[in-house]
């Protein structure tokens, strides 16, 4: 691009976001620029993926999945989780044992995917976010479940995927609302 690249433009773009308070927009990049610490660059820009020429057709379907899969969950699938009736059976006694140390323990899950900060141990952050996919089971969370699965099979594949790391945060939060409302509400 003439006037800026393509990293200048996505860090613009995540600080007009933060500083608004926008909802994050999917940034896709595709690139000649195939080294991994290129790649690792781009995502911690804030790029959502990073697609490499000559693109492979699957690779194309794939992000025009994740797209299509950003579109539906923000408007479907975050309005069809209600995690209190999803809480609503589980004995008060399980969040008063476990509620706020998982609260705390999440955050600092979800903290050590954060590009610039973690050391990139994938076998560590697939470990992580298999701890998380089963401690979210204690709480019917089932959608952040299937986002930690994915998350740990990402970093399986030696990778961190920031739209689903977006998707992890936004759906913990709504299930830490939920948590410390049942807390609150403990005899």
């Amino acid at each position: 691009m003439p006037e800026m690249g393509g990293l200048e433009v996505t860090q613009l773009v995540r600080q007009h976001e933060r500083d608004n308070a926008r909802p994050r927009t999917p940034i896709f990049a595709l690139t000649a620029a195939a080294m991994p610490e290129e790649k690792e660059a781009g995502l911690r820009a804030g790029l959502d993926l990073y697609l490499t020429k000559p693109i492979r057709r699957a690779d194309f379907y794939d992000a025009v999945d994740r797209l299509a899969l950003s579109i539906h969950h923000d408007t479907d699938v975050a309005n069809m989780v209600d995690y209190y009736d999803a809480m609503e059976d589980i004995d008060q006694d399980v969040f008063e044992i476990i509620g706020e140390d998982y609260l705390l323990d999440a955050l600092k899950a979800i903290a050590s995917f954060d590009a610039p900060s973690h050391p990139l141990n994938w076998v560590e952050l697939a470990r992580i976010a298999h701890t998380q996919k089963g401690l979210v089971a204690n709480f019917n969370a089932t959608l952040l479940q299937s986002l930690w699965s994915q998350m740990e099979l990402a970093a399986r594949e030696g990778r961190i995927d920031p739209f689903l790391l977006a998707q992890v945060r936004e759906e913990f939060s709504r299930l830490q609302l939920a948590i410390r409302s049942r807390l609150g509400g403990a005899a």
